[in-house]
């Protein structure tokens, strides 16, 4: 039961589908004039292009779509850093709220991160994935009344190390380096976006 349980996690807390839900609920929260077509952009470039690439390249069984060994990752992050430039580039020329459009920027360049520490080591895509959004939600707010979203990493971690797909160091280190990275670069680019 437990295994099952750490599988759906482990499903559900893919980044293309954290992305997915992170673009719509910031989009809510801003309520942009051009709201459909930042939807349709994001849920394109940030979710269905990476999870369909992750998915074609996996085995066709979603369990192995969820493990893929660290050097079957290079075709799915060059495709999804693409993907995810591309959806910046969309999104800045639709003028969405400048916190959307610098989260896919984050998307494109936390990718390009994780892309290189994954040709040594198999860091946590998934933990980066939650990282990441729970960091420019909490950025955009300013608000201590955010910080428990950070616990979300946690349920996240565990699946990964449930499914055995990774050590507490690799989880640690793609939530706490996306962290880190999704903040400088954030305070980077929102007031210049």
């Amino acid at each position: 039961m437990k295994k099952q349980i750490a599988n759906v996690i482990t499903y559900v807390s893919q980044a293309p589908i954290v992305a997915i839900f992170s673009f719509l609920s910031l989009t809510l929260i801003t309520l942009p004039q051009n709201s459909c077509g930042i939807v349709v952009t994001s849920f394109l470039f940030a979710g269905l292009i990476p999870i369909t690439t992750i998915h074609l390249l996996s085995k066709k069984d979603i369990k192995s779509s969820l493990r893929l060994a660290r050097e079957k990752r290079k075709k799915p992050f060059m495709v999804g850093i693409i993907s995810y430039f591309l959806g910046f580039l969309l999104l800045y020329l639709l003028g969405a709220p400048s916190i959307i459009s610098a989260l896919m920027f984050c998307y494109c360049t936390n990718t390009i991160v994780m892309a290189i520490i994954n040709q040594f080591w198999k860091i946590s895509v998934h933990a980066s994935g939650i990282a990441g959004p729970v960091t420019a939600v909490f950025f955009h707010f300013q608000s201590l009344l955010f910080t428990p979203l950070f616990l979300l990493i946690i349920p996240v971690g565990w699946s990964r190390l449930t499914v055995k797909a990774h050590t507490i160091l690799q989880v640690a280190a793609g939530a706490l380096i996306t962290i880190v990275i999704t903040w400088i670069q954030l305070s980077i680019l929102i007031p210049f976006l």
